[in-house]
């Protein structure tokens, strides 16, 4: 009895989540079709990932290298830390976004079937909170970089830290679905 529960509430979730996907209508106080504004912010959250991961790779590249061969941290390096700072949380923003209206937050009651099904687990639970952590990673090195002193301690943190944050992004980067 329990085991024929289980699987119904499994399909009911897989069910929901493809309904999500496919045909994306809420019931709001007023009849209102968010197909096009979902759809419309999921480009959006495609298109700032490929200029927020570039940016990062930039900086993270252009700081190692201020590192190793001790240039000076310009203007100009602060300017792009603070860009890439921002499109990962724009980036950020679009995401959760997107999480709430997809409706994920209200599948969090049956957890246990959730981490049974890799690609459930995938989108609602690891993507999310590495690319949080990876924004956290980001947003560490900008802020103690900009309070650094020296030159080669802000390149050196905003390297390390913007190398982590990228990490994080490429781990949990859902490849098959930004093509």
């Amino acid at each position: 009895m329990q085991d024929e529960q289980q699987t119904n509430t499994s399909e009911k979730n897989r069910m929901i989540l493809e309904n999500m996907e496919l045909n994306l209508t809420f019931k709001l106080p007023l009849p209102v079709k968010i197909t096009h504004m979902y759809t419309g912010i999921l480009h959006l959250h495609r298109t700032i990932a490929y200029l927020a991961l570039i940016l990062v790779f930039v900086v993270m590249v252009k700081s190692l290298y201020g590192f190793i061969n001790r240039k000076p941290h310009t203007e100009g390096d602060r300017k792009l830390g603070l860009f890439a700072l921002i499109g990962s949380h724009l980036q950020l923003l679009a995401g959760l976004t997107l999480y709430f209206a997809a409706g994920y937050v209200g599948m969090w009651s049956n957890m246990s079937e959730i981490m049974k099904d890799a690609d459930l687990r995938f989108k609602i639970i690891e993507h999310p909170f590495m690319m949080i952590i990876g924004i956290v990673f980001i947003t560490v090195g900008y802020s103690q970089s900009k309070k650094a002193t020296d030159d080669l301690k802000k390149h050196r943190l905003k390297g390390v830290f913007f190398l982590l944050g990228l990490a994080c992004f490429l781990a949990s980067t859902p490849w098959d679905r930004l093509f």
